[in-house]
């Protein structure tokens, strides 16, 4: 195998002056590159057969390469056309490597969230709505905000005021597909439309579901899921805090200091470093982020999906991380911070974790929020 790098017009070239290239032979593709050919009315059928199983970009994929008519015409104006294909090597076998770096369906993996257009756009650009609604019954609604796929720093800085080792090292993730995230934390009076259990919150209270043990969140999730015949979820740890940043680095969405919290959240039971009077309050009272969810910051603590591991980060994977195949001592991911926290313990990148059996942590209640998933995958 002869393994060279071109740019397509010029192993096109090569490949029109092999032999094996009859002038009546058909030229073929699959998947965006004959979308790209449609739009640029090169008047190719295709260019490109696929023989390997398909791989997400930017993985080598194989391709047969065939011809018709005036093949260098049609293929230049098909570059021309900024089809994005890089030829990465050549076989005697008639085939050459190529690596598609244009997504293949623009809806299952659209472009990444670049941090400075809004989620209306982005939404717009996806083919997606940028807010659904879930109806549970007797009028009692669940909104949902859509979170864009993107990168984003996971952790914090070394130099983050009241950072924890476990908050480290801080690396780059990204969350490879959008989600839909709940607004706000499911309520007390959503709770009980799904299934009644054991909120300390009245039937009608629009405060956080709170004391909610995790297994209770799944079964919450799992009948919602099958009453709305959708994927209804916890947000895995990395989800919940790219959802929680929304493109922001600082310690809270509305900045570094501890005095801006209180744009964002309910924290602090003591009047002398918080806001909150001992209690969890409505939700939605405070400042959205950027992605238009509320109360990420203190009230209620919230369940992720993940098991616990203090040592995660060093170990985690870049794209979409699941969390550990188990923790230690089978404790699973709280984030979020409570309404008897002090700012410190309800940052962005603060990391908690609790028995999965139990809804109440480190004086505060614990409830959670839902994800909806755009496809069957699942954590």
């Amino acid at each position: 195998m002869r393994v060279v790098q071109f740019i397509l017009p010029l192993v096109l070239a090569a490949f029109l002056s092999s032999s094996v290239l009859a002038a009546d032979k058909e030229v073929k593709v699959k998947g965006t590159l004959a979308e790209k050919a449609a739009d640029a009315k090169a008047g190719v059928v295709a260019v490109l057969v696929e023989r390997a199983p398909k791989a997400e970009p930017p993985q080598t994929k194989k391709y047969d390469l065939v011809a018709t008519g005036d093949v260098a015409t049609k293929l230049t104006t098909l570059a021309t056309a900024k089809a994005r294909v890089e030829v990465t090597g050549v076989e005697t076998d008639n085939t050459i490597k190529v690596t598609d770096v244009n997504a293949e369906d623009s809806k299952k993996d659209p472009q990444l969230w670049d941090g400075k257009e809004t989620v209306a756009k982005y939404a717009q650009r996806a083919g997606l709505k940028a807010t659904e609604t879930m109806e549970l019954g007797d009028g009692v609604k669940l909104e949902l905000a859509l979170i864009p796929a993107g990168k984003f720093l996971m952790g914090s800085p070394a130099n983050e005021e009241g950072r924890s080792g476990n908050e480290g090292p801080q690396h780059e993730v990204t969350i490879s597909q959008p989600f839909y995230m709940g607004k706000y934390e499911v309520t007390t009076e959503q709770y009980v439309q799904i299934r009644s259990g054991n909120s300390n919150n009245s039937r009608n209270d629009t405060g956080p579901a709170a004391r909610i043990n995790w297994h209770e969140c799944l079964d919450f999730c799992n009948k919602l899921s099958a009453r709305a015949g959708k994927t209804v979820r916890l947000p895995t740890e990395a989800e919940w805090e790219y959802a929680c940043r929304a493109g922001t680095q600082t310690r809270f969405y509305t900045g570094d200091r501890d005095e801006d919290l209180a744009r964002a959240g309910w924290y602090g039971a003591d009047k002398a470093i918080g806001n909150s009077g001992m209690g969890t309050h409505p939700v939605g009272e405070k400042l959205a982020n950027a992605f238009g969810l509320y109360d990420m910051h203190g009230n209620a603590w919230e369940w992720c999906n993940d098991w616990y591991s203090g040592n995660y980060y060093a170990e985690s994977p870049k794209v979409d991380p699941q969390g550990p195949a188990l923790g230690a001592p089978d404790m699973r991911v709280l984030r979020g911070g409570s309404f008897y926290h002090p700012p410190v313990e309800c940052r962005s990148a603060l990391r908690f974790a609790g028995n999965p059996g139990e809804g109440r942590h480190f004086y505060g209640v614990v409830g959670f929020r839902v994800v909806v998933v755009l496809s069957s995958r699942t954590p």
